[in-house]
């Protein structure tokens, strides 16, 4: 299993080279292994905001700030 450091060095390289689907990807794996994770809640609000899903991105806000 990976852990959730490599996880998220993952994701972060693939979002920074546009990979946003694959590095989306991590991000879900990052909360499966640790639902609440500050991080990976934040990066999916921003994936949820930017594809319009204002509310989704609102409920990933309130649980990344809880």
């Amino acid at each position: 299993m990976t852990n959730v450091r490599e996880l998220l060095e993952r994701a972060i390289a693939l979002e920074q080279r546009g990979d946003y689907a694959a590095a989306r990807s991590l991000y879900e794996q990052v909360l499966a292994e640790a639902p609440e994770h500050p991080g990976a809640l934040l990066k999916l609000a921003l994936f949820e905001q930017a594809a319009g899903a204002s509310a989704a991105a609102q409920a990933l806000l309130a649980r990344a700030l809880l």
